[in-house]
């Protein structure tokens, strides 16, 4: 995947404090096929996945396979009219691979991406949340003022006014950052972020994400 502008900056969020707001999880397209997720994904819950580990064998010796009782699906949002919003927050660091060499750069923090089938950090958006986005995070540039609801493919689309059905945040600010930044960046070494303000995320009627393995 080419280098993209995409990140989650937690500033003061309830998933911080509160243990149930913050959730492990498996992201996969909604067909129960496992994806690789980018940083600030916008995602809806689903079931507890089905163990990867034991899968085949107890398919094959029983019909079912155990679950994974710590990680949920997580499908990333398709449409604006969505509640009960997660956004994907990746705490693992970037890889870079070579002449059968692996090497994780831990200084480069924006444009992370996790690989299919590895359970990464998902946080459960609430009312009054602060936290920081990329521009790619976003399907087209938002304003200072405006609000950001889900978009397709997890991301954000600007909105000139508060949506209160589902999920909605004020973009209250924008500035540039370079910290973490890869130096190959075709705008240089800054990336243009978003500091969101939650202002709704309503639960709707089968908002969640697929079911699980």
């Amino acid at each position: 995947m080419a280098y993209e502008k995409k990140f989650c900056q937690p500033v003061r969020m309830e998933s911080q404090f509160v243990a149930t707001k913050l959730h492990p999880v498996m992201v996969q397209d909604g067909s129960d096929n496992n994806v690789e997720v980018t940083d600030g994904t916008l995602v809806t819950l689903g079931d507890f996945v089905t163990d990867p580990i034991y899968e085949a064998r107890y398919e094959a010796v029983s019909g079912t396979a155990p679950v994974d009782l710590q990680t949920r699906v997580a499908v990333p949002t398709t449409t604006a009219a969505v509640g009960d919003v997660c956004v994907i927050d990746l705490a693992n660091v970037a890889e870079k691979s070579g002449q059968g060499v692996t090497i994780r750069d831990g200084n480069m923090i924006i444009g992370l991406v996790a690989q299919a089938g590895v359970p990464v950090r998902a946080r459960k958006l609430v009312k009054d949340d602060v936290y920081v986005t990329g521009s790619d995070n976003f399907t087209s540039a938002p304003t200072v003022g405006q609000y950001a609801v889900p978009a397709a493919n997890g991301e954000y689309a600007p909105s000139a006014t508060a949506v209160t059905t589902g999920f909605c945040a004020k973009v209250v600010a924008t500035y540039t950052i370079s910290q973490g930044v890869d130096g190959n960046v075709t705008d240089g070494y800054g990336v243009t972020a978003y500091r969101l303000l939650v202002t709704n995320n309503e639960v709707l009627p089968n908002a969640g994400g697929g079911g699980g393995g």
